[in-house]
């Protein structure tokens, strides 16, 4: 009977404590924790299975972008340097021997030597600047005509250029443009006419306030 009497107490003083943790757990909000901690478990586990699948995604695409990154790399070398080279051979008749120039990631003039002395593009005169994106652009038209198959190429079409150049510089630049139109077509439009006198042989065609066209012969060249 005493065994009987310390098991019931004992198991009274168990139910007790378990009474008044039960009721902390309530208080707290802390019913069904099981269930809940299978929950978590459960979103846990969806949550590292999306990530993995992020993170096999990402590397594709960093392994793309290094991928295009490098092939973009080696295709603006191979137009680089010879674009710089025929810049250099075109430009040192008009900013005299040592000319060169520096290309940036866009193959935009980002600098010019001349004279020994190298300055970026912004600092240069807005006449510099001008002549420098005409050679470029002759430079790019005498390229594609190089590369293209049975001579064909692009025309160089050029409006209204050279407004802020010297008689010694326009001399040059039609030395250029006329070199230009050996190997491709040069078509000039310009109010100013005098700005280019220094072409070969090219073909004028005056337009007026008629609706005919009155042309001039003056040589064979293409421009």
């Amino acid at each position: 009977r005493r065994e009987h009497e310390a098991a019931a107490a004992e198991l009274a003083a168990v139910r007790e404590a378990r009474g008044r943790v039960e009721g902390r757990l309530e208080v707290a909000g802390e019913r069904d924790l099981f269930e809940r901690l299978e929950d978590a478990r459960g979103r846990r586990q969806a949550a590292l299975s999306a990530a993995a699948s992020v993170e096999r995604r990402a590397g594709a695409a960093a392994r793309l972008y290094a991928a295009m990154a490098a092939a973009r790399e080696e295709a603006r070398n191979a137009y680089s340097e010879p674009l710089r080279r025929c810049l250099g051979e075109l430009g040192a008749g008009v900013f005299g021997p040592g000319f060169a120039v520096e290309l940036d990631g866009e193959l935009a003039v980002a600098r010019r030597t001349a004279g020994g002395l190298t300055l970026p593009v912004e600092r240069l005169s807005a006449g510099a600047r001008e002549q420098l994106a005409l050679l470029a652009r002759v430079a790019c038209a005498v390229l594609v005509t190089r590369t293209t198959k049975r001579g064909g190429g692009v025309p160089l079409l050029v409006d209204d250029a050279l407004g802020h150049s010297d008689a010694e510089r326009l001399r040059s630049l039609g030395e250029v443009l006329s070199l230009a139109g050996e190997r491709c077509q040069v078509i000039i439009l310009t109010c100013f006419p005098e700005r280019y006198r220094f072409l070969r042989a090219p073909a004028v065609v005056r337009l007026g306030r008629s609706t005919a066209a009155e042309t001039e012969h003056q040589g064979a060249g293409d421009e």
